[in-house]
């Protein structure tokens, strides 16, 4: 610029002498002088080609939105068409559909496509077996493998079974046999020699847990960490009494921080139901049987209710309070200060297992989880989110 400067200044400077010049001297001057300033200044074709090379891209972008958006639009659809005879790369396809679009809808549709996702597993699964060697091979090659992995009940790694039995299986239950692993499939153990195929609990926080609000994404998550393993095997609970507080706890605290969440109701259920166990356990992990002075009780279970009686931060407290006071309290006076029916509805004499159980329920103000008239139980123990089970 410094040359262009001098040019400028010396044709400036020297006005009178170039009114001496013919009118095409002049001409030429000037031409020589813009072509000397447009040379001294500098390209625009690398700009040029920056900008196109943008606006490519964002057709490009453009191109691949419209039809990522086009493919949101029919996810629904595509979810419909899954059943019992569609193949695992269409649950797959689903899948990806479901990571790329589910950020760019609005949360009513993404509970929307989480409930959609659970019915589409349901229909994937969905095989009536009428063969009878062939639903007995079902639970048969179902043991073969758990013997395979020493009675091992999680359902990863995945192991296979006897061959001979397998070979006697439905041409589905094979297909889906050989599946596990992938789509988040997996032959889950139910206890009591009993087995399922179900979406793994981590299905929902991997599709969509990085797009939910806050409390949906702590629940699903914590869903799939706490339902990895069994809760319930051959009517026994399956975690120790120290899990089960803090998951009591937990859902305590979650529905203290989260009070509209959308997932409200399901963590109410899940805290009572882990209060309930914590103090009364199951048919086959009792906490006792008559919860009474100078008779069984588990010595783990009471050292965990113990510890909760002298918390100040639990509305577990209260309850492990009474429970205390109730197991110290002698049988024959439990009528008086806790009456209950002494027969059943067909006029038959309680067993004072069952008096007793009543009347601690009556203490603590809990029902049991599993005394329900209804034909539906919304389990919360087997899936990433709570799933209804019909009878």
């Amino acid at each position: 610029m410094t040359i262009l400067n001098t040019v400028l200044n010396t044709i400036i400077l020297n006005t009178k002498a170039l009114k001496k010049f013919s009118p095409i001297t002049l001409l030429n001057a000037t031409v020589l002088s813009a072509m000397f300033i447009s040379a001294c200044q500098p390209s625009n074709e690398p700009n040029q080609k920056t900008a196109n090379d943008a606006k490519t891209n964002e057709l490009k972008n453009t191109a691949q939105a419209k039809q990522v958006d086009k493919a949101c639009l029919s996810l629904s659809t595509s979810m419909r068409a899954i059943n019992h005879e569609s193949k695992v790369e269409a649950l797959e396809q689903v899948n990806q559909l479901l990571k790329d679009c589910v950020t760019l809808v609005d949360n009513a549709q993404q509970l929307k496509w989480i409930d959609e996702t659970t019915s589409m597993y349901e229909r994937f699964f969905a095989h009536e077996l009428t063969d009878a060697k062939q639903m007995a091979a079902f639970d048969e090659y179902g043991l073969s493998i758990l013997e395979a992995k020493q009675g091992d009940a999680l359902d990863q790694p995945v192991v296979k079974g006897d061959q001979k039995i397998f070979k006697t299986l439905s041409p589905r239950d094979q297909y889906l046999m050989n599946q596990q692993d992938k789509a988040y499939i997996e032959l889950h153990y139910q206890g009591e020699g009993m087995f399922q195929y179900r979406r793994s609990p981590a299905y929902i926080k991997a599709i969509f847990a990085e797009a939910l609000p806050e409390d949906q994404r702590v629940f699903v998550t914590r869903m799939a960490q706490d339902n990895d393993a069994l809760f319930f095997n051959d009517a026994a609970i399956a975690i120790s009494w120290a899990e089960m507080v803090d998951r009591a706890l937990f859902w305590e605290n979650y529905l203290q921080k989260y009070p509209q969440s959308h997932f409200k109701a399901d963590a109410k259920k899940l805290f009572e139901e882990y209060q309930y166990f914590i103090f009364f356990g199951s048919d086959n992990t009792p906490v006792s049987d008559e919860f009474a002075p100078d008779t069984w009780i588990d010595e783990n279970a009471l050292g965990h209710i113990k510890a909760l009686a002298k918390r100040q931060d639990t509305a577990l407290a209260e309850p492990a309070k009474k429970f205390l006071t109730f197991i110290k309290t002698p049988v024959n006076e439990r009528m008086k200060k806790y009456p209950v029916e002494p027969k059943d509805r067909d006029g038959y004499e309680k067993s004072s297992y069952t008096i007793a159980r009543e009347q601690l329920r009556k203490v603590l103000n809990l029902s049991d989880p599993w005394d329900s008239s209804s034909d539906s139980y919304r389990d919360c123990h087997a899936d990433g989110i709570c799933v209804m089970w019909q009878q």
